[in-house]
């Protein structure tokens, strides 16, 4: 077997060797200017390598950028299905993946095939390879991903190539390219502190690092001010035009255009609105009267059959998905700001309300990751008032073999995940009223292990009685959750 020609399982251990490989230039805000630089060079270096470079991309490839704190993946998934929806070949890049790293590079709406992933993959990691000599050395994980996605945009020949920012804007590896037409940057929080920095001010000027000159820039309203200022700074400084897009609500339809959305929640109306019109100045790029509009802050807030067919044909798993599973319903939803947890609590209490049965119990499975702040991200989590609460860590199954190689994460031991579940355990009985809440606390070895605590508890009461069980708190945990579920629900 060459190395064009090994098994997806063994390209997909390859791929996770560049999981232990720590970026040299990792980011701070004390040398934000030299890091970037840095982290631009040497992607320069591995698109250079691979026969893509920065100069080509931006000729041959008309690209959305999307950055944002939450809903960013939402909002590029909308606007695929838009696009593709008019008919044109999109290409789509994000992160992270649920089941299959596949699911990162789209084409056409669809993950690429395991035979199209191996064998781009090979061809770029044997592209890398040659030049590894060099100072800028091999790529990390989520960098070698970025150059294979550019590489296969442009040898699928896509129409257009919609990106999601892996992590913050300004630094991130996906900000390489200088060409592009049409920028979004979604509801900003406090998130990734350590890396963007303690304010919405310094966590605004990371995201609006994507803008480029003359590139059309939409951003949701309800930003707050800080953030907003800053987002209105940047676009001043590099020339751009920025405008505030309305909730869906505000837009107008004619006749008997049937608008709802693919993905549940009330955040969605937001996500969609910006997705609407990304794809509507992508759609105008070459229009000067489109521009000239915009420059004026006039939008188009009309939906037409084919944006609505759009809309309400977007599928993005893992975020207010709904799974039934005999008297048990699964509520998924990768929540991970305190924020996205709260709109979270408030789709899964409305979803509860819905269901006509007096008889229920309410559960938690939660894990968070990172240094995100245990007690702010469960606090919201208390009116729920649940009848057992689970902790346990983003891995499927508790003998670590059992792992699938794409869900595999080498970056933190297992041990180190069950630490970090006994902490949240011990926040969480240290909120306010949750003494008096949930009955049963504990800490369980994995995912599936805490799907097995759940049916026993569900045999072992009245037929009657219905578990609303919400998961959440890492999208990770979501795509593990859904791998014992129903692998097909990612589908």
């Amino acid at each position: 077997m060459n190395n064009n020609e090994r098994s997806f399982q063994d390209v997909l251990k390859l791929l996770n060797t560049l999981q232990t490989r720590v970026g040299r230039e990792d980011a701070s805000l004390a040398n934000g200017h030299k890091v970037r630089l840095e982290k631009l060079w040497r992607m320069n270096a591995f698109l250079d390598r691979v026969g893509v470079s920065v100069e080509t991309l931006d000729k041959n490839l008309s690209v959305i950028h999307v950055a944002g704190s939450k809903g960013k993946g939402s909002t590029c998934a909308y606007c695929e299905s838009i696009l593709r929806h008019h008919g044109f070949k999109t290409g789509f890049f994000s992160s992270p993946h649920l089941l299959s790293v596949q699911e990162r590079i789209r084409i056409g709406g669809k993950p690429i095939s395991a035979a199209k992933f191996s064998e781009y993959f090979m061809d770029v990691y044997n592209k890398l390879h040659t030049g590894n000599a060099d100072e800028a050395g091999l790529p990390t994980y989520f960098q070698a991903l970025t150059v294979m996605a550019f590489y296969v945009f442009l040898k699928e020949k896509v129409d257009v190539a919609i990106l999601e920012v892996g992590l913050g804007g300004v630094h991130d590896c996906t900000n390489v390219l200088n060409n592009v037409p049409v920028v979004g940057i979604t509801s900003l929080q406090l998130e990734h502190t350590d890396r963007l920095g303690n304010t919405l001010s310094e966590i605004a000027w990371n995201k609006a690092g994507i803008m480029k000159p003359g590139c059309m820039a939409f951003t949701t309203n309800g930003q707050a001010a800080e953030a907003l200022d800053v987002l209105k700074e940047t676009a001043t400084e590099v020339d751009c035009v920025l405008v505030e897009v309305p909730p869906l609500s505000e837009y107008s339809s004619k006749g008997d255009i049937d608008i709802h959305l693919g993905i549940p929640g009330s955040v969605q109306s937001l996500n969609a609105s910006l997705a609407v019109q990304l794809s509507k100045a992508w759609l105008n790029r070459n229009s000067n009267e489109y521009k000239s509009r915009l420059e004026k802050g006039v939008l188009d807030l009309s939906i037409n059959e084919t944006i609505a067919s759009g809309l309400r044909n977007c599928q993005w798993p893992g975020r207010n998905q709904t799974v039934i599973q005999n008297n048990i319903r699964y509520y998924l939803d990768g929540a991970h700001t305190p924020e996205s947890v709260a709109l979270c609590v408030e789709w899964y209490l409305n979803s509860i309300k819905l269901d006509s049965n007096n008889n229920i119990k309410r559960g938690l499975i939660f894990n968070s990751i990172g240094n995100r702040d245990a007690a702010s991200m469960l606090a919201p989590l208390i009116q729920c008032d649940f009848d057992f609460v689970l902790f346990c860590p983003n891995i499927c199954y508790s003998d670590p073999d059992d792992q699938p190689e794409s869900l595999k994460n080498l970056l933190c031991s297992v041990d180190q995940m069950m630490a970090r579940c006994n902490k949240h355990m011990k926040v969480w009985s240290q909120l306010p009223a949750s003494d008096n809440s949930a009955s049963i606390i504990k800490v369980l070895p994995s995912v599936s292990d805490s799907f097995k605590f759940i049916k026993q508890q569900s045999t072992s009461t009245e037929s009657n009685v219905t578990y609303h069980v919400l998961v959440t708190g890492s999208l990770h945990l979501i795509g593990n959750a859904i791998n014992v579920l129903d692998p097909g629900l990612a589908s």
